[in-house]
């Protein structure tokens, strides 16, 4: 596939051939490269992706959008503010970008608005082939990265079987305290040491020094 084609459009091919990631093209443009631009500076497509990845967001973490942290601004290294969930899309984007684009192409074509879209949306993460395992690995990251704020390391394979990862990716400073699964089990956002365990109990040799 020719990189400057977008996801779903006709190719030319052989005669009767067709190939699973090809279905009908949503009426929304949504953009198959991060950074692909139509004489601008922003992202064709990017404010239609961001709203379908805030919605399916919805659907697959079950959490209402208002008790998401999506809107809470973070301060990125260039020293501007950014919604988290601009933060997050741009993360799983990066990592996923083909698995995401097709993830939210299917999304839009089952029409949000609609009250069964969601259970349309598990209906076709439920099939089997590559096809409904690419949509579930994105599917996936958008789970992860609202409940833990961290997602799979794309580098490393992914057991298809158990759908597990042994490397994750964490996010930035402050992204962890904002994991949703801290509110939801009524827990305060754990600490972290890079000390070995049980370092507590030992006072430290320079502790009244």
């Amino acid at each position: 596939m020719a990189d400057d084609q977008p996801l779903g459009t006709a190719q030319a091919r052989p005669s009767g051939t067709t190939y699973w990631n090809e279905a009908p093209a949503p009426d929304v443009e949504i953009p198959t490269r991060i950074g692909e631009t139509a004489g601008s500076t922003k992202p064709v497509g990017r404010e239609v992706s961001l709203r379908a990845f805030l919605s399916i967001s919805v659907a697959i973490t079950g959490v209402l959008e208002n008790d998401l942290p999506a809107r809470i601004e973070q301060t990125l290294p260039t020293g501007e503010k950014q919604p988290l969930y601009e933060i997050f899309y741009d993360r799983v984007r990066a990592a996923y970008p083909t698995e995401l684009v097709r993830l939210l192409q299917l999304w839009v074509r089952l029409d949000p608005s609609q009250p069964d879209a969601a259970s349309k949306l598990a209906a076709e993460l439920g099939k089997t082939g590559d096809a409904a395992l690419a949509l579930r690995l994105a599917a996936r990251q958008i789970a992860k990265i609202w409940f833990l704020s961290t997602i799979d390391d794309p580098q490393a394979a992914l057991d298809k079987e158990k759908g597990t990862s042994r490397s994750q990716l964490g996010g930035g400073l402050g992204q962890y305290q904002l994991a949703v699964i801290f509110p939801l089990i009524g827990a305060p956002v754990s600490g972290y040491s890079n000390l070995p365990h049980g370092y507590w109990s030992e006072q430290p040799a320079s502790f009244f020094k």
